[in-house]
């Protein structure tokens, strides 16, 4: 069933983008353009007013259902390595099953039993793993940082999704439509989802969770970033340097979504100073782990090959290269900004909330919220 709903994937998402992202463009025109646009028909407040929350309450249920593809399941035999040791414990579940035959035709009773106790335990530890598999903070065993572990999850939306290029590339598209919604709840939402995207990516499939040491070293990790900054990091910065346009102060979308709009971009007090906003956080967030994982392959690879880390050496490094030519094309974010950052990045004994701090300090320049003398969270 989930390979038949998966072929209809793409047609839908992009219909179901396509007719939210009208009703987005009627919403944010004058009541004219409104009128003309709907054939002349007349909007009462109170039809503007239906037709703000039934845009906006549709919006943050597809962004639930893109999200929920992205996160539905596992993508086994995603990578060589992953097929490589799939094919592995095939062939140890068939000699393991030959054994316990064998065991069993010449009478061994008491080893049969043991076996058969042994393998109830292992799909009672899968069957547990799998029912907290997709809630928060759940996943059992799943979270150790070995590779094998995400095998015990069934496959879901998310083999499809990351498995048949144009469903990966509608889902994709449907992100991008969701930055430019004006909704708050929305946005926060396609922030969590684009965060979880990019460690899809970046772990070649095998998780959506958290990026993990063993990702960063795998053979096929330095040919994943390529991706994660054309699908994740760039429409992200993109959003940190031009941000939805805020309701007009006059229409029926201010009404709605107005004040929670406004509390989503200004930064917030705290003991004084002020915090981030929740876009900053957001956003933060969501390019931590494309960062995090580009900065460890780097210098893997430095180490692997001998060479040493720095910002020479970056510039061959086409994805981190890249991602920094991006940074610095942020609003007043200046090369000596993105200089500093990578120092952090690729210094040994930084801490993590150091470098999560300077990765946070771009994302607020580049929203504006950042001013001399600003003490920074």
């Amino acid at each position: 069933t989930v390979a038949v709903a998966a072929a209809a994937l793409p047609q839908l998402l992009t219909a179901a983008a396509a007719a939210l992202q009208r009703s987005w463009a009627r919403l944010q025109s004058d009541a004219n353009e409104l009128s003309r646009s709907s054939g002349g028909f007349v909007w009462t407040p109170a039809l503007l007013s239906l037709l703000c929350t039934g845009t906006v309450m549709a919006s943050r249920t597809f962004v639930e259902l893109v999200a929920g593809l992205i996160a539905h399941g596992n993508v086994p035999g995603s990578t060589p390595s992953a097929i490589q040791q799939q094919q592995q414990r095939q062939a140890a579940n068939s000699n393991s099953a030959s054994n316990s035959n064998e065991m069993s035709n010449s009478g061994g009773g008491g080893a049969n039993d043991a076996t058969k106790a042994q393998r109830k335990k292992g799909k009672d530890r899968i069957a547990a793993a799998a029912a907290t598999a997709g809630k928060p903070g759940g996943g059992g065993k799943m979270s150790d940082d070995t590779p094998d572990n995400t095998s015990k999850v069934p496959l879901g939306y998310a083999g499809s999704v990351f498995t048949q290029q144009e469903v990966l590339k509608a889902v994709q598209s449907s992100l991008l439509t969701c930055l430019n919604w004006p909704d708050p709840k929305a946005l926060a939402h396609s922030l969590s989802t684009m965060q979880s995207l990019g460690v899809r990516l970046m772990s070649g499939g095998e998780t959506h969770q958290s990026l993990k040491e063993f990702h960063t070293t795998q053979t096929e990790a330095p040919g994943r970033c390529n991706m994660a900054v054309e699908a994740v990091l760039q429409p992200l910065l993109g959003l940190c340097a031009r941000p939805p346009a805020a309701p007009a102060g006059d229409s029926a979308l201010h009404t709605t979504i107005g004040k929670p709009y406004a509390d989503f971009f200004t930064p917030e007090k705290s003991r004084g100073n002020d915090a981030p906003s929740p876009c900053a956080e957001g956003l933060t967030s969501a390019l931590w782990p494309i960062f995090w994982g580009m900065s460890r392959i780097f210098l893997h690879i430095c180490k692997t090959n001998n060479i040493q880390a720095s910002s020479q050496t970056v510039m061959q490094f086409q994805a981190l290269a890249q991602a920094f030519r991006l940074l610095t094309a942020l609003p007043k974010v200046t090369e000596a900004d993105v200089q500093s950052f990578l120092t952090v990045m690729l210094e040994s004994a930084a801490e993590m909330k150091t470098r999560r701090g300077a990765l946070r300090y771009l994302v607020r320049t580049g929203l504006g919220e950042t001013s001399t003398g600003l003490t920074l969270q």
